[in-house]
């Protein structure tokens, strides 16, 4: 219970009412299951707490084009209400240089945010019943994060990814052998669904300075949490 309340305290919401606009260059669409495979899409939050992490992919809307331009933009339009009342939007946009270069595209990944991805398309993959796909698509990305990762931030973040990820992965290879939606067990269930909003701070390496800072933001008044304790027994 104890820990719970520590967990409550640390990931508090920052807004509600959230709805977030990513907008792609027409040269990509998304790939997201349950999603028009446009290079708009607009999803429903709800509730934002401190650790919650949006991932998304996109693809080529030609794959036998190639993309001729040095980068291209992406756009997010963030809007949500504060504590106060207040509604705001928040509009972010930056541009990514592109490279047909594949070796240099490993070299340079960022296995903390692919990894997360990784974990929360899979998720929702197997949530859909498709299993063997998502088994495949976690293994295709081990195999890209053992190519590319290179420098000792990255290999820290590739064995957090193994180890965050081993129990959705020890899940899909009992379910590629044997599943039915409709009759799996709880702790299946559990595994699958938690997975798809798991948090990015689960995947950096030890030293990373993002980690660092997130473990120093958690450690609250041990004080406050026995009373809340307290009071919750009362």
């Amino acid at each position: 219970m104890m820990r719970q309340l520590r967990l409550i305290a640390q990931n508090y919401t920052i807004a509600t009412a959230v709805d977030v606009t990513v907008i792609l260059h027409p040269d990509l669409v998304f790939d997201e299951a349950g999603y028009q495979a446009t290079n708009r899409l607009v999803k429903e939050v709800g509730n934002a707490a401190k650790e919650t992490d949006l991932t998304f992919r996109y693809k080529a809307k030609d794959v036998k084009k190639k993309i001729s331009k040095q980068s291209i933009p992406f756009q997010v339009q963030i809007s949500y209400t504060l504590k106060s009342g207040m509604r705001c939007l928040r509009v972010l946009s930056k541009s990514h240089e592109v490279t047909q270069d594949r070796k240099q595209m490993e070299d340079g990944i960022n296995v903390a945010v692919v990894g997360v991805a990784t974990v929360q398309s899979t998720a929702v993959m197997a949530c859909q019943g498709k299993t063997k796909e998502a088994q495949a698509h976690i293994r295709s990305v081990q195999k890209m994060m053992k190519r590319g990762a290179k420098e000792g931030m990255q290999l820290e973040e590739q064995l957090a990814f193994r180890k965050e990820s081993e129990s959705l992965r020890m899940e899909l290879r009992k379910a590629a052998v044997e599943d039915d939606i409709s009759r799996r067990s709880d702790q299946r269930t559990k595994i699958f669904t938690s997975n798809k909003t798991t948090s990015s701070n689960m995947y950096h390496g030890s030293s990373a300075p993002l980690k660092m800072k997130k473990m120093k933001s958690r450690q609250v008044d041990n004080d406050l949490v026995v009373q809340q304790y307290l009071n919750y027994q009362s």
